[in-house]
């Protein structure tokens, strides 16, 4: 039986980003992932300027030239009735755009030639306590095993809490050519947009890349009868025809909501990014919190004492305080009445876009954007 002092389910962003700082540290590391990459892996692919700050964090000298796709500075909200809300410009911070099968070979491989030994096409079908085992038969043991295989994880399964089913959430998306696109007709530019009203619990987004647009709606299961139908009625504002060719196209993929557990890590095992429900629940943001997630994990095992300990307190400081003031900020922002209040207050009104952008890109939290909206009574312009 091959031995590991870590081995690691799940070789996208969270699971490289560990194995990177463990191999790094000396560790015999192994990464192992179901699908050889590059893979297609569906995600809208918007990173933030905190995401740069941590992948800066995590590995050196990052080409950002070759994993970023594209990079907006402003972005803008629009809602299904009231059309354009607000759009703003940010004189420093920016949006960021990858193509996740790129984003995620190329990391991978970073990990790779730190040291870690990545197994490719190889599933997982059994967790033990101190081991697991692949489809083909062998077992591998380790002191620590790291979950970083996604909303559907394996090693979730294998002793953690049950999922809250309610939070089950899913979205679909499709890439549109520029060309077939509508929404940016309005000589107003090419941008990020966000759209509300099209969904309960959740919104679209319009998401530009070199080449094409990524466009997708997702939302809580629970509050919509058939979430692929409103994606077609979001299609129809969005796109100019093609909507036959295009329904052909869509992917769905879950956004694991329902995963988040208080207590990621029990004794050696340890969960990261989806697998621990580590979701932004209002933007969805996820590669952020998975990176980082990888990060703290692995510090958490090189630090001397109890390592899940280590790990579960690493992400109640840096990760679940923030996720918990989205949960409550998520209640009201999207009941049907407070969202159209707040469309209404917004329309116009480009601080509500600014303080946001100040939001995803990590300079603010959910409490300070309260405080800020509420404390500057400007009226700033929407451009």
């Amino acid at each position: 039986m091959n031995k590991y002092d870590v081995v690691i389910v799940g070789g996208s962003c969270a699971g490289a980003a560990a194995g990177y700082v463990l191999a790094n540290a000396g560790k015999k590391v192994l990464i192992l992932d179901k699908a050889i990459f590059p893979r297609k892996k569906l995600c809208g692919g918007m990173i933030t300027e905190k995401t740069i700050t941590i992948l800066k964090k995590v590995y050196d000298n990052i080409p950002l030239d070759i994993v970023i796709n594209s990079k907006f500075s402003t972005f803008g909200i629009y809602h299904a009735e009231k059309g354009k809300i607000c759009k703003y410009t940010s004189p420093s911070n920016k949006l960021y755009f990858v193509d996740r099968a790129i984003f995620d070979e190329y990391f991978l491989k970073r990990a790779e030639s730190i040291g870690c030994t990545v197994y490719m096409g190889q599933k997982v079908t059994v967790i033990k306590e101190n081991s697991i085992i692949t489809e083909s038969g062998e077992e591998i043991s380790a002191d620590y095993i790291l979950g970083a295989d996604g909303s559907h994880s394996i090693v979730h399964k294998s002793g953690f809490a049950e999922k809250e089913k309610r939070n089950s959430a899913i979205a679909f998306e499709v890439d549109v050519t520029y060309e077939d696109l509508k929404c940016f007709n309005d000589n107003d530019g090419i941008f990020p947009k966000i759209y509300f009203g099209f969904i309960n619990d959740g919104y679209g987004w319009v998401f530009p890349k070199k080449e094409f647009a990524t466009v997708g709606l997702g939302g809580l299961i629970h509050s919509n009868k058939n979430i692929r139908n409103l994606f077609m009625v979001f299609l129809k504002n969005i796109v100019k025809q093609n909507l036959d060719y295009l329904s052909l196209k869509i992917s769905g993929f879950p956004i694991p909501f329902h995963n988040l557990i208080e207590k990621p890590a029990l004794k050696s095992k340890l969960l990261l990014g989806d697998a621990a429900g580590l979701i932004d629940p209002i933007t969805g943001e996820g590669i952020y919190f998975a990176i980082l997630s990888g990060k703290l994990a692995a510090e958490a095992i090189l630090a001397n004492g109890d390592s899940a300990s280590n790990y579960n307190n690493l992400i109640k400081i840096n990760i679940r305080k923030y996720l918990n003031q989205a949960y409550f900020v998520k209640y009201f922002l999207f009941h049907p009445k407070f969202n159209r209040y707040a469309m209404f207050k917004m329309k116009n009104n480009a601080k509500y876009c600014k303080y946001y952008f100040d939001l995803l890109s990590g300079d603010i939290d959910f409490i300070q954007y309260a405080r800020r909206i509420l404390k500057d009574r400007k009226k700033y312009k929407s451009e």
